[in-house]
């Protein structure tokens, strides 16, 4: 069951309880962070910039034009392999088609 605690005196009580949650809430007011949420100065901030753009066309165009050339090569390899692996799933349905049948 939910009673009150029992006290001497009621209105003393009420003062009482009324004068702690004031010193609570002034408390809560005051306090501060344990934990220090402030960004560092001595790190900067690498969301402004693109690293991984910068280290492509970093350097001459010599660089640039090399890494261009090696990506459109990975880039035929996997087009081949891709179409290689779809003709032979045409030309496996085919015949698991005909044998079924």
């Amino acid at each position: 069951m939910y009673r009150a605690i029992p006290t001497g005196n009621r209105i003393l009580e009420e003062r009482w309880t009324r004068r702690q949650m004031a010193q609570h809430r002034q408390r809560i007011k005051s306090m501060k962070p344990i934990i220090n949420t402030y960004h560092s100065v001595s790190v900067p901030n690498r969301t402004l910039r693109n690293f991984k753009r910068e280290q492509i066309f970093e350097g001459s165009c010599v660089n640039s034009v090399d890494r261009c050339t090696e990506i459109e090569r990975e880039n035929r390899i996997l087009l081949e392999k891709m179409t290689h692996i779809m003709q032979y799933r045409r030309l496996g349905a085919r015949s698991l088609s005909s044998l079924c049948n």
